[in-house]
C-alpha cells in the first residue's frame, strides 16, 4: 500500500516540490517507510512508500526510465508476474526482487495504452512519457487502489486520497451542490466517477486516462460480461473449477513481508477465505490473524447462539489467532464527528476498530469477502422470474416449493414477489402503487438545512444512481451490482480509513478470474435444490465447516451485543460539540444550528423522536462537520 500524487501543467508551466508539498504532508501516513518526489518541467509525480510485499523492498519510485524518457508512480500489486516475467523474459535470478512497478513500465513499453489489459492485480499508477508530453493513468477493473483527479484546461493534479489532493495549492475547493442534494434525499446514494466537491472526480474503474497539452483521451479497457461462455458435462467440474480459482485468488494476495490478517464472520465469504488464508500460512509454519465485528464473549454468554460459535471453531480448527472488537462510545463519536467529504466512513463503526488492532499485532494487509455476495457467491436473484419468461414452469415450481419448504416460507409470496414482480418495469409497479417500496423513492431534504443552503441544493439536479431493483437474469442483476458504485464506496472508505493505520485491503473474491469465470457460467449454479449461492456452498464442501456451509441465516452478534446505550452516549457528547462550535456552523451557512442541538436533545428524551425528525437529524449532521 502506498500514496500517490501528481501534477501535469498542460499550459506547459514548470512544477516545482512547493507545488506537491502540502499533499505530500496531507498524506504522510501513506509512507511509512519512504517521501519521494521527481519532476521535470511542467511534470512532478511523489510518491509515499509502505513496505508491503517483499519486493517492495526493492522499489524506489518515482522511478525514471533514462533511456526512453518514461517516469512512473504507482500504487501496485500485480499478481501475474510470472506471466509478465515470461513475456519480458525476465531471468529468474531478478525475479524475486523485481518490483511490480517495473513491470507495469515494461507493459507499458509493449503494449502503450493497452497495457491494463494485461495486469492482473490491484493497481492505481500515472506513467510520464516525456518524449509525448503526455501523462497516462490507468485504474484496476474494481478500482481496488484510489485514484482522485482534478482536471481543467492548464492543469491535471491526482491523488491517491481526496483530502490530501484538497490541499494542493492548484486545486480549488468548491462543494459540488448536484453531489450533496443526491447524499441527502438519495436512499443509499453512491457513486463511481463524482465526489462532494467540484471538478474532483475519481478515475472509473477499468479505465485509463491520457492527458495531454490539448487532449484528454479516456478509454475503457475491461467490462464485465464479455468472456465466452463456459459449460462441463458435469457439476463437480465447475465446483472444481472454482475452488482452484479461489485458492489462487487468496493464494496471490498474500505476498506480504508482515503478518497476515483477515475478517471472520460466520458467514460464507469471510470464513472461506480465512481457512485458505490460514491453511497456506500453516504449511509455511505461520499464523493467520482474524477478526470479527463482534465483542468477545463472555464467560455468562454460554452456549454462544451467535456467529461467534462459527467464529470460534474456525479460529480453533484453523489455529488462528482470533481478535474480537469492542465498541466504545469514543469511536462512535470520532466516526460521526469526522469530515465525510474528505475521509468517507462508509461500514467504519467496527472496521476502523479492526484496523487498529491490525496495526498493533504488526499487521499490514487484511483479506476481506467484501464483493462475494455481488458475484460467486450471488444469491441468484432474477433467476425465478428467468424461469417463467423462458417457460421453464416445472423447474421454477419445483425450486420455489424447496426453498419454501427449506426455509418455512410462502410458496406463493415467492412467486408473487420474486418470479412475477420482477418482470414488470418500474413504471408499472409505479402505476399499480406509488409508495411500493420496490422503486426507489427520494427523501424530502432535510428540515435541519438552513433555508438559504437548502433552496441552493434545490436548484441543482440530483444524480440518479443506477437502479437496483431485481430483474429477470441473475447475471444481468450481478453484472448491474458490479456496476452500480456500492461497492466502491465501501473498498475507497476502508482504503483511506486503512491508510491511517498502515493496512491494505486485499479483496480475494474480486479477483477478475473469479468474476469473469462467475459471468461465464450457467444461472442454475447459483440458485438449486432450494438453496441460494449454491455453488459456492458446493466449493466449500472440503474447507468449511458443514454447519457453516449450510446455514440458513447468519446471527450477527456485532450489532446485538453492542450497548444500545452507545449511541444515545455518542448524541449526547455531539450534542456538546455542537454547541461548542455553534458560531461556526452557523457562519458556515450549511445547517441550522439551534435545530440540530434541539434535534438531538429531543432524542435523548424518553417519549420517542418521530421518525422523520431522527432521519433528518442523521441524514444531515455530516454537514455540520464539513470543512472547507
Amino acid at each position: 500500500m502506498s500514496g500517490i500524487c501528481g501534477i501535469f501543467r498542460r499550459d506547459g508551466r514548470e512544477v516545482s516540490p512547493q507545488d506537491l508539498e502540502p499533499t505530500l504532508d496531507a498524506m504522510s501516513y501513506y509512507g511509512l517507510d519512504n517521501r519521494s518526489f521527481w519532476n521535470n518541467g511542467p511534470i512532478g509525480l511523489a510518491h509515499l512508500l509502505t513496505r508491503v510485499t517483499p519486493e517492495s523492498f526493492h522499489e524506489e519510485l518515482p522511478f525514471e526510465q533514462a533511456d526512453t524518457q518514461l517516469t512512473i508512480t504507482a500504487d501496485v500489486r500485480l499478481d501475474n508476474r510470472d506471466e509478465l516475467f515470461s513475456i519480458f523474459t525476465i531471468p529468474a535470478s531478478e525475479q524475486a526482487c523485481f518490483p511490480d512497478s517495473q513491470l507495469i513500465l515494461k507493459a507499458y513499453q509493449r503494449w502503450g495504452s493497452d497495457c491494463p489489459k494485461y495486469l492482473l492485480g490491484d493497481f492505481a499508477f500515472a506513467v510520464f512519457d516525456g518524449r509525448e508530453q503526455r501523462l497516462f493513468c490507468a485504474r484496476d477493473i474494481l478500482g481496488i487502489r484510489p485514484f482522485y483527479y482534478y482536471l481543467d484546461r492548464d492543469i491535471f493534479a491526482f491523488s491517491s486520497d481526496i483530502a490530501a489532493l484538497l490541499e494542493c495549492p492548484v486545486v480549488p475547493v468548491e462543494l459540488n451542490l448536484s453531489y450533496v442534494h443526491s447524499y441527502l434525499v438519495k436512499p443509499l446514494f453512491s457513486n463511481k466517477e463524482f465526489t462532494f466537491y467540484q471538478n474532483i472526480n475519481k478515475l472509473l474503474p477499468a479505465t485509463s486516462i491520457v492527458i495531454e497539452p490539448g487532449k484528454v483521451t479516456r478509454q475503457e479497457y475491461w467490462s464485465p460480461g464479455n468472456t465466452a461462455e463456459i459449460r462441463f458435462q458435469r457439476e463437480e467440474e465447475y465446483v472444481e473449477c472454482l475452488r482452484e480459482l479461489l485458492t489462487d485468488a487468496v493464494a496471490c494476495r498474500m505476498r506480504s513481508a508482515f503478518p497476515m490478517g483477515s475478517h471472520l464472520s460466520s458467514g460464507l465469504d469471510s470464513s472461506m477465505i480465512s481457512i485458505i488464508a490460514a491453511r497456506i500460512l500453516r504449511h509455511d509454519k505461520q499464523v493467520l490473524h482474524t477478526f470479527s465485528w463482534a465483542p468477545p464473549p463472555t464467560p455468562d454468554e454460554y452456549p454462544l447462539k451467535d456467529e461467534r460459535l462459527i467464529v470460534e471453531k474456525i479460529s480453533q480448527n484453523e489455529q488462528t489467532v482470533q481478535h474480537y472488537t469492542r465498541l466504545t462510545t469514543q469511536d462512535l463519536v470520532s466516526l460521526q464527528t469526522r469530515d465525510i467529504t474528505r475521509q468517507p466512513d462508509e461500514s467504519l463503526h467496527f472496521e476502523s476498530i479492526v484496523c487498529r488492532l491490525a496495526a498493533e499485532s504488526g499487521l499490514r494487509v487484511l483479506l476481506s469477502g467484501w464483493g462475494g455476495d455481488e458475484v460467486v457467491a450471488f444469491n441468484g436473484r432474477g433467476y425465478f422470474s428467468d424461469l417463467f419468461r423462458r417457460g421453464q414452469w416445472t423447474l421454477m415450481t419445483r425450486e420455489l416449493y424447496m426453498r419454501a419448504r427449506l426455509h418455512q416460507g410462502n410458496l406463493w409470496q415467492g412467486l408473487r414477489n420474486d418470479t412475477i414482480l420482477p418482470l414488470f418495469p418500474d413504471g408499472f409497479i409505479r402505476l399499480l402503487n406509488p409508495a411500493s417500496p420496490l422503486v426507489p423513492h427520494d427523501f424530502p431534504l432535510p428540515s435541519t438545512l438552513r433555508a438559504e443552503f437548502a433552496d441552493r441544493l434545490r436548484r441543482e439536479k440530483t444524480i440518479q444512481p443506477p437502479n437496483l431493483r431485481e430483474r429477470p437474469g441473475v447475471r444481468k442483476n450481478q453484472i448491474r451490482l458490479l456496476q452500480s458504485g456500492h461497492l466502491l464506496k465501501r473498498i475507497e472508505s476502508w482504503a483511506a480509513n486503512g491508510a491511517l493505520s498502515g493496512v491494505e485491503y486485499r479483496y480475494p473474491l474480486l479477483d477478475r478470474r473469479i468474476i469473469e469465470f462467475c459471468l461465464s457460467i450457467p444461472e442454475a449454479m447459483f440458485f438449486k435444490n432450494g438453496w441460494k449461492r449454491y455453488l459456492f456452498r458446493q466449493t466449500g464442501s472440503s474447507i468449511l465447516p458443514e454447519e457453516a456451509r449450510w446455514q440458513r441465516m447468519k446471527v450477527d452478534a456485532a450489532f446485538r451485543k453492542n450497548p444500545p446505550t452507545l449511541q444515545v452516549e455518542a448524541l449526547k457528547i455531539i450534542r456538546e460539540i455542537l454547541i461548542a462550535r455553534r458560531q461556526s456552523i452557523q457562519s458556515r451557512g450549511f445547517i441550522d444550528p439551534d435545530a440540530m442541538i434541539s434535534g438531538l436533545a429531543n432524542l435523548d428524551n424518553t417519549k420517542p423522536a418521530e421518525k422523520s425528525e431522527r432521519g433528518d437529524i442523521f441524514r444531515s449532521i455530516w454537514l455540520a462537520f464539513v470543512s472547507l
